[in-house]
């Protein structure tokens, strides 16, 4: 029933897509992807990439939120298009007037709490509460409730169902304080998911490193943009920034799949190396065949003699330092010393 209901939202999900070229086509000199195919293709590509993968990673690990977060993160992209004044639909230039800043901070969440969902640290929940406070509220909903599509010089839009009492000066406050938060949570959460890549284990890092590094690309393209808007005094997102943005967002999708095949052949590894093993290797051989499977010909493989001392498959004394014990119904049956990672 779970999985029905997943590939049923990632129907819904991908008509998102067509929906958003669409309008886009009505109204090409307010959207991103325009008159251009490139850019209509590069668009659909980029958001259809990251709600596959965002799918495929809800259905191999249900219980971690990090597939989910990367399907909001393909919505939000298309979503971005929806406040065009090219749409005929109140609601749906409503909902992009509210949510057309979200798709940085989804980001910023799916790559912090990369691999499980879950932010880990205190200061990781409070940039990425930042972050959406700043997204969602002052970029979006609030701006939205003073904006007043025809008194301030958008006669094409349609109505804005949020509108309370349009105010111009409110309007542009806002978002200039949004942009200016902008600038400074998205540079905090770059340090975030440095320090992150520099805490993980060796092993870690090494499966990870490709999803952090891309979703910290994309932020610097977003500081990036939010500076240039407060120079000029206008909120918006520059074509340049959006296609190097659209190719971080695929760069993320490609790191997620890269785990994927990295535990695969992990897996296949350790399926070999059991093959080995139950082929009683010769002494020395159980050396041999877990320096192939860890990729390490620096392994080393210690045996405990009853007064304390190590030695080797051939019985000659050995000295390890830091090994790693391998154990059996608690006795100690070897020691591992391998390079670290």
């Amino acid at each position: 029933m779970q999985r029905l209901i997943r590939r049923a939202l990632w129907v819904v999900a991908a008509g998102l897509g067509v929906l958003s070229l669409v309008i886009a086509r009505r109204n090409p000199g307010y959207s991103f992807a325009g008159d251009s195919a490139v850019r209509s293709a590069i668009e659909l590509g980029t958001g259809w990439i990251l709600l596959s993968v965002g799918a495929m990673a809800w259905s191999r690990r249900p219980g971690s939120r990090f597939g989910r977060l990367l399907v909001g993160v393909g919505c939000s992209w298309f979503i971005l298009e929806w406040n065009n004044p090219g749409t005929d639909s109140a609601l749906i230039f409503t909902i992009g007037l509210s949510l057309y800043a979200a798709t940085p901070a989804l980001v910023a969440h799916a790559a912090l709490a990369y691999p499980d969902g879950r932010l880990s640290s205190w200061p990781d929940r409070l940039g990425v509460g930042l972050a959406y406070g700043a997204a969602v509220l002052l970029l979006g909903f609030l701006p939205a409730l003073v904006f007043d599509p025809g008194a301030q010089g958008c006669a094409q839009c349609p109505r804005n169902l949020l509108l309370v009492h349009g105010s111009a000066p409110v309007y542009e406050a806002l978002n200039q304080i949004g942009t200016l938060l902008g600038v400074v949570w998205s540079l905090a959460l770059i340090l975030l998911l440095a320090l992150r890549l520099y805490r993980w284990t060796p092993a870690m890092r090494r499966l990870g490193w490709p999803v952090v590094t891309a979703g910290g690309l994309y932020l610097v393209l977003v500081a990036a943009d939010f500076g240039r808007s407060l120079a000029r005094g206008v909120t918006g997102t520059d074509r340049t920034l959006w296609l190097g943005e659209a190719a971080a967002l695929v760069a993320l999708s490609l790191g997620v799949t890269w785990s994927w095949l990295l535990g695969r052949r992990t897996r296949t590894a350790v399926a070999r190396l059991v093959v080995d093993l139950a082929e009683s290797p010769a002494p020395g051989g159980l050396r041999e065949a877990l320096a192939r499977t860890l990729g390490d010909p620096s392994l080393r493989l210690g045996y405990p003699l009853g007064d304390g001392r190590l030695v080797d498959a051939a019985g000659r004394p050995l000295i390890l330092q830091n090994g790693t014990p391998l154990v059996r119904g608690g006795e100690r049956l070897a020691l591992l010393s391998h390079r670290r990672g």
